[in-house]
């Protein structure tokens, strides 16, 4: 099942999954409590497995951020179930939605029917990422 969950819930999952190996990782992400901002979670029975964050960016344009997965659900689609929730949410009012990928999960995003766009860039700290982007054909 997927619901709206408050920033807060995403904290820990973002830490575990997105900070793995990463003591210093910043999982409060400027934007978090915005009015524009919401936050998705998947719920395998009580336990909060997936999240995902979605940013208005401009009146028709959405990042999606902070997309992660527990590794004891991956190969169960539930990142592609959070994507495609996410995307008919936004789907009214959305021309374009963004997202910055980690380099190893470009292929799931391509598969998702996001392109990437100019070359690569470094967070430091996490790594090699690359801007993608795909316009409301969804």
């Amino acid at each position: 099942m997927i619901k709206k969950i408050s920033s807060t819930e995403t904290h820990q999952l973002r830490k575990n999954v997105l900070g793995e190996n990463n003591p210093d990782y910043q999982f409060i992400y400027n934007g978090d409590d915005d009015q524009t901002t919401f936050h998705l979670g998947y719920f395998d029975g009580e336990i909060l497995s997936g999240i995902l964050t979605v940013m208005q960016t401009d009146e028709t344009t959405f990042q999606f951020r902070g997309m992660a997965v527990l590794q004891s659900q991956h190969g169960k689609n539930v990142g592609k179930k959070l994507l495609d929730f996410a995307s008919e949410l936004v789907k009214p009012n959305a021309k374009t939605i963004w997202l910055n990928a980690r380099k190893w999960v470009i292929p799931f995003y391509e598969k998702n029917g996001f392109t990437g766009e100019d070359d690569f860039f470094n967070i430091d700290g996490i790594g090699l990422h690359l801007k993608m982007s795909k316009l409301n054909t969804f």
